[in-house]
């Protein structure tokens, strides 16, 4: 009898431990789903307090979707019914082996390659990006291609060992994925009847404040806003020629791919289709309205390919440039141009003829650099570091000191009388048309 309590307490821990835990492992009671921590971003930036103030005003949320887009509204709604319904926690397994639990709340972009979307953790409420590849099955070319999801993941591999997601976010400014996510219980591939492919392969993100063409929309003509182009300017040309450092071709630069923080830094993201500097490749994803004139030969001429240089990525840097202090593309392109229309632009076009005269008090030593990037010949085309190199500009310059970061009456949330941009009438409501993209 003395031994009783001793054998009851011992029978009661196996039952616990053989029983009731595994039990309530499978229940998922109390595993929490973590994601992983985003770090802040680090490094300097003169003037990033200014693309701050205006980046407070930009919305990140659920984005408009225009009544001509009505099958991607259709994409989205078979996203949410057959794969990742809004507003219910799901449980993602990672590559790396983790469980995280994720909640929808509401779209934030999309593409060629499918829906980006605002997911949190249910109890930190910590906020990522989810990219799903899904495509519409009447489109050309929908089958995904697995070499997307595996470019935009191994660009890691770039890096020295020792180079994890969250330092090159942290450190590089590359929108890199944290984790390559699954949906629980679902198959590899959701097919919705004969209309839509979604692919049960998902990138999560860190969530940026949105991108640059959404930040150009906020930019007046005050000296707080010539601080923030400054900013830009000289933060986008040093992301770029950081990313060639590594060997690696961009090849769709454009305000979209380059994403704004709340802190002020700017992001490179889209990393689905890079090139290793000196590939010689049939141009396959780029944006129309950006593409350089070498590109413009191999579209006409469609068996052509082109050997892909840091020079390829500076035509439409000086294009992204020129449209963050003049509100337009240059030599009269527009957003909603065909391939055909750009390559008669093109043809026409001489950097030389250039005029920056409405052009928000653009520095004379930047219309210089716009002209070099947007030299026909790419022999003679300058490179972003090659810029930093020449133009001392873009290493000296600073702010003055009377620009002042975002009031604390702001941060504290209470309402700004007039949201920059919204009163002067400065912005070109042509750059929200779709772009073309091939």
């Amino acid at each position: 009898m003395r031994r009783w309590p001793q054998r009851a307490a011992e029978w009661t821990r196996a039952v616990i431990k053989e029983r009731l835990l595994p039990f309530l492992n499978r229940l998922k009671f109390w595993e929490r789903g973590f994601p992983p921590e985003v770090p802040p971003l680090t490094g300097t930036a003169p003037g990033k307090h200014a693309v701050a103030h205006f980046a407070w005003f930009m919305s990140a949320g659920i984005q408009y979707k225009p009544v001509q887009e009505r099958h991607v509204s259709m994409l989205e709604q078979a996203v949410g019914k057959y794969f990742l319904p809004a507003g219910v926690k799901t449980w993602f397994a990672s590559e790396s082996g983790r469980r995280i639990m994720l909640l929808k709340r509401g779209l934030i972009g999309r593409g060629s390659f499918g829906l980006v979307f605002h997911v949190e953790h249910p109890l930190t409420r910590e906020v990522f990006a989810l990219k799903i590849f899904a495509r519409d099955k009447n489109a050309i070319n929908f089958e995904i291609d697995p070499r997307e999801i595996e470019t935009e993941r191994q660009i890691v591999d770039v890096f020295e060992p020792g180079w994890t997601p969250e330092r090159i976010y942290s450190e590089k400014h590359f929108m890199v994925p944290l984790e390559t996510l699954s949906v629980e219980g679902k198959p590899a591939v959701v097919n919705v009847g004969k209309r839509f492919q979604i692919l049960n392969t998902c990138l999560l993100f860190p969530k940026a404040q949105g991108d640059l063409l959404s930040l150009l929309h906020q930019l007046d003509g005050s000296e707080q806003a010539f601080t923030a182009r400054m900013s830009i300017t000289i933060q986008i040309i040093r992301l770029l020629a950081s990313f060639h450092a590594l060997g690696l071709v961009h090849g769709d630069v454009k305000p979209d791919n380059f994403l704004v923080d709340r802190s002020g830094f700017l992001l490179l993201s889209d990393f689905t289709r890079v090139f290793r500097k000196g590939a010689v490749e049939v141009p396959q994803a780029f944006t129309v309205a950006f593409m350089a004139p070498e590109i413009a030969n191999v579209w006409m001429q469609w068996t052509s390919r082109l050997k892909y240089e840091p020079s390829t990525d500076s035509w439409p840097l000086g294009c992204t440039i020129h449209e963050v202090w003049c509100n337009t593309l240059p030599f009269g392109i527009m957003p909603s141009h065909d391939a055909n229309q750009v390559v008669g632009l093109i043809r026409q076009a001489r950097a030389s003829s250039l005029n920056f005269h409405s052009c928000n008090g653009i520095p004379e030593t930047i219309q210089t650099v716009v002209r070099n990037f947007l030299t026909k010949s790419p022999a003679k085309r300058l490179t972003p570091q090659q810029a930093l190199d020449q133009f001392s500009l873009l290493r000296t310059w600073q702010p003055p000191p009377k620009v002042t970061p975002i009031s604390d009456t702001i941060l504290k949330g209470e309402p700004d009388p007039a949201p920059p941009g919204a009163l002067h009438g400065s912005f070109d409501p042509r750059l929200l048309e779709r772009r073309h993209s091939i």
